[in-house]
């Protein structure tokens, strides 16, 4: 139960946001955008996310068309851990069409320029729940973010997902082999690799994983056969230089 002196703190913080909001409105038709966005960006800089918010939505209100307006204003609302705002501005951005991979790029570049990569990760999470039929781009966004940050175990995770949809896509495949490899799953990825180069002989990174590991496991026959197929893809020197080595190799 709150204290005397707690509640009235509480009821004036809260008349005096309601006095601002009701000023700002009063006064958002005689302000030009110019200075509401001036007003905003100097806000957001200085990490008053409410009132960074508050002139968002006046600026959304006069421009609702502008990708980075959202983008701020969805960061702005995830700094508060407002989630309802965020799935808002959300559902404003896509009446407005604005194009969902520029919005989620736009999160994705605020957040990570704030040092808060969890509020890009968060908001695609409570994007996910709340707009199931984007399920599948977000799913691609999340693949990449756990990419980004090597979590092996949530990319194996998304890397599935997004197989499930679209078996035969190397990237995907790829995205999961280096998951497994992260959680030092190695001859789980190994496989991986495999079902690449069975796909598609030429797969240059995919035979130079195998080929090193075949090397590291003391296979080198083995392993100067996958190096010499990538050679054949790929005239590379460091995989000349590896051939080299092998061929070098005083036998045993």
């Amino acid at each position: 139960m709150l204290t005397p002196y707690k509640s009235m703190k509480t009821l004036l913080t809260l008349i005096f946001a309601a006095t601002a909001a009701v000023q700002l409105a009063a006064a958002a038709p005689e302000t030009s955008y110019s200075t509401l966005e001036e007003k905003a960006t100097r806000f957001y800089n200085q990490e008053d996310w409410s009132s960074a918010s508050a002139m968002f939505d006046l600026m959304l209100a006069r421009q609702p068309h502008r990708t980075a307006t959202y983008s701020k204003a969805i960061t702005a609302a995830g700094m508060r851990e407002n989630r309802g705002e965020e799935m808002r501005l959300l559902g404003n951005a896509l009446s407005a069409r604005i194009p969902i991979d520029s919005l989620f790029n736009g999160v994705r570049a605020e957040s990570f320029g704030l040092g808060h990569t969890d509020l890009y990760e968060q908001f695609l999470l409570e994007a996910r729940a709340d707009k199931p039929w984007l399920a599948r781009s977000i799913d691609s966004y999340l693949l990449d973010y756990y990419t980004y940050r090597r979590n092996g175990s949530k990319m194996t995770e998304y890397a599935k997902i997004m197989l499930a949809g679209d078996p035969d896509n190397t990237a995907f495949t790829y995205q999961m082999a280096q998951g497994l490899l992260i959680d030092d799953r190695t001859e789980e990825a190994m496989s991986v690799y495999e079902s690449i180069v069975e796909r598609d002989p030429k797969a240059f990174d995919a035979l130079v994983y195998l080929a090193n590991h075949a090397a590291s496991q003391g296979n080198t026959s083995r392993a100067l056969e996958l190096f010499r197929q990538a050679y054949a893809a790929k005239a590379t020197p460091q995989v000349a230089a590896e051939i080299k080595k092998l061929t070098d190799r005083p036998k045993l």
